[in-house]
């Protein structure tokens, strides 16, 4: 504890007007690039776009086969990306061309927004923004929308605990351990690297209590699990970031948000947040790690690469992770 305020001390040591102007600006440019992925990975997850948001606000290979639906406007049935891909067999895939326009939309202006731009206005936002405007002008009245945003940070379907029920953790180890590891790696990797932009010391054990601490109390207001995430950090280095109250910032110009845009982003089509989410999807893949494996041969990681993600496809992520770690613990 002592520690801690000892590094509060640091920090804020000459703290004045300028610098807090610099948090506020740093707050409100992450703001822009959280509201859309927050809304988009809260559809995602399988919670709702309201659970993104929550999420955002109190936290700080298979994505896009997720959104399939919501780009094409089409209807699949199963648990898993592979019984989704089947039942198109049983059901048909038929594409509905207001969703695809919309999701399209999004996409060409995510690929084609300058990433000089970018930094202070981010291509995700822009897409949602025009998409949504094109959709309300043109009168398209065959793509699902967002919803009703709950102006409140207690949604309904939060965490209830005197509902709990004990004899489902057995079913629930497996993600819990793996959603944890994620967690860590993710926010171990974030703070190292902000750490570095910065030129300043990391402290990992204070990460890793602020990420457990964080990530109780989000099921008791309805969010999902969160990590720290490195385009939201990097970007808030690189506009002028000068302490942790970037993060305070940025929390509350998304409460604003979902207070003040909240009529607003319950008109935004899903369509538009899966072509974020396929954007994203694609940038997430390491490429240049991928191009490395193969272009040398390293046999070992090319089948750990392929086996993971045909698991990912065919089953689940949680699965697609259990089986590359025990597979590469064999090899």
């Amino acid at each position: 504890m002592k520690q801690f305020f000892d590094s509060l001390r640091a920090e804020f040591k000459g703290y004045n007007a300028a610098r807090l102007g610099g948090d506020v600006m740093a707050g409100l440019t992450v703001c822009a690039v959280a509201l859309p992925l927050a809304l988009a990975f809260g559809v995602s997850s399988g919670a709702s776009a309201a659970s993104g948001l929550v999420t955002a606000i109190v936290a700080g290979v298979v994505i896009a086969l997720g959104q399939v639906d919501n780009f094409f406007g089409t209807v699949s049935e199963g648990s898993t990306n592979l019984e989704k891909l089947t039942s198109y067999a049983r059901l048909g895939f038929h594409p509905q061309w207001q969703p695809v326009l919309i999701g399209a939309l999004v996409v060409a202006v995510m690929v084609l927004w300058p990433k000089k731009w970018g930094a202070r206005v981010p291509g995700s936002l822009v897409g949602i923004v025009l998409a949504t405007v094109v959709a309300a002008v043109a009168g398209f009245d065959e793509l699902a929308l967002v919803g009703d945003i709950p102006r409140t940070l207690l949604l309904e379907d939060r965490l209830d605990l005197t509902r709990l029920d004990f004899s489902m953790l057995s079913g629930l180890a497996s993600p819990i351990v793996t959603i944890a590891a994620l967690a860590m790696i993710e926010s171990l990797l974030c703070g190292a690297s902000a750490s570095r932009m910065k030129g300043e010391s990391f402290n990992a054990d204070q990460e890793l209590i602020a990420q457990g601490v964080g990530n109780m109390v989000l099921p008791l207001l309805g969010g999902v699990p969160a990590t720290a995430a490195i385009a939201r950090t990097s970007v808030a280095v690189k506009s002028g970031q000068q302490t942790r109250l970037t993060s305070v910032f940025h929390a509350v110009f998304l409460l604003a948000s979902m207070f003040l845009l909240g009529g607003v982003m319950a008109r935004l089509p899903l369509a538009a947040l899966a072509g974020v989410l396929m954007v994203t999807a694609w940038r997430m893949n390491d490429w240049e790690g991928i191009r490395y494996l193969l272009s040398h041969r390293f046999k070992s990681g090319i089948s750990q690469f392929f086996i993971t993600m045909i698991a990912a496809v065919a089953a689940d992520l949680t699965v697609a992770i259990l089986v590359g770690i025990v597979y590469s613990a064999l090899l």
